[in-house]
């Protein structure tokens, strides 16, 4: 449970935990670039929510990938992330960094970090980056 010494008001209008993994909660929208299996290069959209350390997105497939992604941020910010293959797709791996910052009263947070393919054998491994905000 929060005290009220370890809260925030944020710009969202919820109240956030101003240390801990629980600074990073809120959803974000985002983007993400960068290399395909098959060669070529992409960008598209996607969401995710995070509450309590643990987060859950929803990516565009990117090169065979289910739509579904599932992660972790730590306190520190560190990000944690995977999105499993879908038939004969590509597995990606997310890590990142999550951090934040004020302005005029209000605390907003950015997560930023980079994507892996997992290369097997209906796979090639390629890589990207990804940044997304939490929105207002």
């Amino acid at each position: 449970m929060l005290h009220c010494h370890e809260c925030r008001q944020g710009g969202d209008g919820h109240v956030h935990a101003s240390t801990g993994a629980g600074q990073f909660d809120g959803a974000y929208a985002g983007t993400w670039t960068g290399g395909q299996s098959a060669g070529g290069t992409l960008t598209s959209t996607f969401t995710m929510t995070v509450a309590a350390g643990v987060i859950q997105g929803t990516f565009a497939p990117i090169s065979g990938s289910v739509t579904a992604m599932s992660g972790t941020v730590s306190a520190a910010g560190a990000i944690a992330g995977n999105i499993p293959a879908a038939a004969n797709g590509c597995a990606v791996v997310l890590t990142g960094q999550a951090s934040t910052s004020t302005s005029g009263g209000t605390t907003g947070a950015t997560l930023t970090g980079a994507y892996v393919l997992t290369p097997s054998l209906t796979c090639n491994t390629a890589s990207g980056n990804w940044t997304a905000s939490r929105s207002r």
